[in-house]
């Protein structure tokens, strides 16, 4: 009988989501056409910034995450950083390849990279569930290309954004190793985000899909921005699209832009949630885990920016000029990150004569 009782409240728990998405659905398509022009330039600045900014910072590391997470790779960071792995954040020298390429890659680089890790490195659920948590920011060379060089002109301030992503990061992987429970069941098997072999191919798939991504979240902000007034409007698109919010934010002046622009960053907005989530759930990570993790990392990404960071003006050269200089950056920074993997590979196959 209890047994029934749960399915009967589990099929109603399941069909009211299934209104509730509907309406939510309804609610944007009558938006969207009562303020067509919103919805447009909403996706145009996205498509503007996915171009300018995102996928030059991204594209790099997508493209060469065979590279970086192959075992090789996942086997010469084992070996720089397992002793730190362990010491600090009671995991597996295994583990360390999930993080360093997850805090490189960023989002949703770092979650796919995390993916592929995870199966071939033996570690726990509750491990993996910790690290994605923890890890699961914005690129820290989207940080410092996309907004410190290309929204403020200063890759001064990008590069304190990094850092400041990074304290955070190790500090949630800190703090969550006595919060959430010591599991010790395997990672159960699942299908890769990510099957085929050539990283060109993933890379531009996904990019694609990053800008469909953000062209969907980037309407549905300005259009609730044209509702709201400007306000509003601009808490509206930084909660939906984050590249899209900070480049409105850019151009704002108030006291407190820098925390707020810190809170922003620490959430990182439900367009990177969607996609993180779309990864994530593969391997148990729960949507109200996740936005709690977020949670914490926005405030203190808002609290530390607002004591230690200072507001620019607005560099304002061409984003179209900007562009080519974060690729080249960022794929120069993508191929320094490969060369542990082609160390660890020469020295045990080409330089070894056993073999």
């Amino acid at each position: 009988m209890h047994a029934c009782l749960d399915a009967r409240i589990a099929f109603h728990g399941g069909d009211s989501v299934k209104k509730a998405k509907f309406w939510i659905a309804a609610a944007i398509l009558a938006g969207i056409l009562i303020r067509p022009d919103a919805a447009v330039a909403g996706a145009q600045r996205a498509m503007l910034l996915w171009c300018t900014s995102v996928a030059p910072s991204l594209f790099p590391f997508l493209a060469l995450m065979p590279a970086l997470t192959g075992p090789e790779a996942c086997a010469a960071y084992d070996s720089l950083l397992s002793g730190v792995m362990g010491k600090l954040f009671r995991l597996p020298g295994s583990a360390a390849p999930a993080v360093a390429i997850g805090m490189i890659a960023g989002s949703p680089g770092g979650a796919l990279a995390l993916c592929r890790v995870a199966q071939s490195s033996g570690l726990k659920q509750s491990q993996v569930r910790r690290i994605a948590l923890s890890v699961s920011g914005v690129s820290p060379f989207y940080l410092i290309l996309g907004v410190g060089y290309g929204l403020y002109g200063s890759v001064t301030m990008g590069i304190r954004l990094a850092l400041i992503q990074l304290g955070i990061q190790l500090t949630l992987l800190c703090l969550l190793r006595g919060m959430l429970p010591e599991e010790d069941g395997a990672l159960p098997a699942f299908a890769s985000p990510i099957d085929r072999t050539s990283g060109v191919a993933d890379a531009v798939e996904r990019v694609l899909v990053i800008c469909g991504y953000m062209v969907l979240f980037s309407s549905v902000g300005s259009v609730i921005a044209s509702f709201a007034g400007p306000v509003t409007g601009l808490a509206a698109l930084l909660l939906a699209d984050l590249p899209s919010g900070l480049a409105e934010l850019a151009a704002w002046s108030f006291p407190g832009k820098m925390l707020i622009q810190g809170v922003a960053i620490g959430f990182a907005g439900l367009c990177i949630a969607a996609q993180n989530l779309d990864v994530l759930r593969t391997i148990g990570v729960r949507p109200g885990e996740y936005l709690a993790a977020r949670g914490v990392a926005a405030g203190l990404f808002g609290c530390i920016s607002g004591l230690v960071l200072r507001a620019q003006e607005i560099n304002l050269t061409s984003a179209f000029e900007k562009s080519g200089s974060v690729y080249a950056i960022s794929l120069a920074i993508a191929c320094i990150f490969s060369v542990p993997g082609l160390i660890f590979l020469t020295k045990n196959l080409f330089l070894n004569k056993e073999n």
